[in-house]
């Protein structure tokens, strides 16, 4: 129970840096747009790789994990709608938090079914 709450919470602070440094600094910025963009792909990468770890460890809370992982992010950019592009950033932080969880839910069963094959 303690582990769960601690790696919720983890997911919630992970959550609202990547939300406050890394989307919000993404749109806000004054920056060129390749600037914006390369930031917009790491910050991505990174919401799919924490939200397959947190689904990997905690599988059975994988969806919330992953809702507290992007929901600051899309949070961010539905309050400011001056601009098209930031439903389909909202999206692709959706779809990229639900990929991570499927695959680290899937990698989490493929491990413990290689486990339990060496401990027989």
């Amino acid at each position: 129970m303690l582990k769960s709450i601690l790696l919720s919470v983890a997911a919630l602070i992970c959550g609202a840096l990547i939300s406050l440094y890394g989307v919000f600094l993404s749109v806000f910025a004054d920056g060129g747009i390749n600037e914006r963009l390369i930031l917009i792909v790491i910050v991505l990468l990174l919401l799919f790789v924490l939200s397959t770890i947190f689904a990997y460890i905690q599988p059975h809370n994988a969806w919330l994990n992953a809702a507290f992982l992007g929901g600051g992010g899309v949070i961010i950019l539905l309050l400011d709608p001056q601009n098209v592009y930031y439903f389909l950033y909202s999206f692709m932080i959706f779809l990229v938090c639900l990929a991570g969880v499927w695959v680290g839910k899937k990698l989490n069963s493929k491990y413990k079914k290689v486990n339990n094959h060496s401990t027989n």
